[in-house]
């Protein structure tokens, strides 16, 4: 298990879920929803998309450490079940 703090980007975490795009395709700039316009900051990208970067590669690498582990636990599950079913 691993902990990590992400910084939070206000509008842009907003705007990025309100339509659907990941935040590491969000651009800059003024967007118009449901007749509101709501601007996302340069400043906000460049402080959040660093950090989403960083935890996604700490995620990987805590799945990728437990991937072995995991897979003796399945191998040993499935010959319990082939057992049992005899």
């Amino acid at each position: 298990m691993f902990l990590a703090e992400i910084n939070d980007a206000n509008t842009a975490s907003v705007v990025s879920s309100a339509l659907g795009i990941p935040l590491r395709s969000l651009v800059a700039g003024s967007v118009d929803r449901l007749g509101r316009s709501v601007m996302v900051n340069q400043s906000q990208l460049d402080r959040l998309q660093p950090n989403i970067a960083e935890f996604a590669a700490q995620a990987a690498g805590s799945l990728a450490s437990r991937a072995p582990r995991m897979a003796a636990i399945w191998a040993r599950a499935s010959l319990l079940r082939s057992w049992t079913s005899m």
